[in-house]
């Protein structure tokens, strides 16, 4: 069971590449000093993660931070709370890159909406989540989480947001905002999304297609095949 936000910083922080690598001690302590123990190298945690939480995010987890089984069976009950935790920590990330592209200056709405669908599909945080995670048809909480997200979050908070000023700019013209931003958003993240269903690469790019045309008839040609080669890489990751 989750103790507090500083103890899923944790482990979350495990699978961080960027702030924290093996061999840097500073980072260890600093750790230990925010969960209240050691970091211990634990080799026969390592089955039991690979059972936990799939075998990538458990590597890096033993390899980042060496914690201790103890520390893991403190601080999360099952897998889904981890995943769960997971997803909160990488959300905030997320958030971040998100807010930078809506707030750029020299982008118009239609570059701007391009540009942060790219941000998230091309955002490293997905490989950690495509590694991680289990099908999210089978595990109706982490679902809703992303309905939720989408619906409180990521359209009223960035979507809309740049879809209201592409439409004052001109770049954009359509007079369903709000459902253009909703629509979107549930296919890109749910009817794309391999999480959800496993899909074939070919299934994959004939899907996208499909929306982009749908999009166009909302009048916003969004996906590329840049995008498209995104999406079909997602693939190939969940079969590995």
């Amino acid at each position: 069971m989750i103790k507090s936000m500083d103890n899923i910083d944790v482990l979350i922080a495990a699978c961080d590449y960027k702030k924290i690598t093996k061999n840097c001690q500073k980072c260890y302590r600093k750790l230990e000093r925010k969960a209240g123990f050691n970091l211990i190298k634990s080799p026969e945690l390592h089955g039991e993660l690979l059972e936990l939480i799939g075998e990538k995010y458990a590597e890096n987890i033993i390899n980042k931070t060496k914690l201790s089984k103890g520390a893991i069976y403190h601080h999360f009950a099952s897998k889904e709370e981890i995943f769960v935790a997971m997803v909160k920590r990488i959300g905030e990330d997320n958030a971040e890159i998100l807010a930078k592209v809506r707030d750029d200056k020299s982008l118009n709405g239609y570059e701007k909406l391009k540009a942060i669908f790219k941000a998230a599909i091309f955002n490293t945080n997905q490989d950690i989540l495509l590694t991680a995670a289990p099908n999210l048809l089978e595990n109706p909480r982490l679902l809703a989480m992303q309905f939720r997200d989408i619906f409180d979050v990521v359209v009223p908070d960035f979507i809309l947001p740049i879809l209201q000023e592409a439409i004052d700019d001109g770049s954009i013209q359509t007079d369903y905002p709000k459902e253009l931003a909703e629509a979107m958003m549930i296919l890109a993240n749910l009817w794309l999304n391999p999480l959800v269903h496993e899909t074939e690469e070919s299934d994959i790019e004939r899907k996208c297609i499909a929306m982009n045309k749908m999009l166009i008839g909302l009048g916003v040609d969004l996906i590329d095949d840049e995008m498209i080669a995104r999406y079909k890489q997602y693939c190939k990751q969940i079969k590995k």
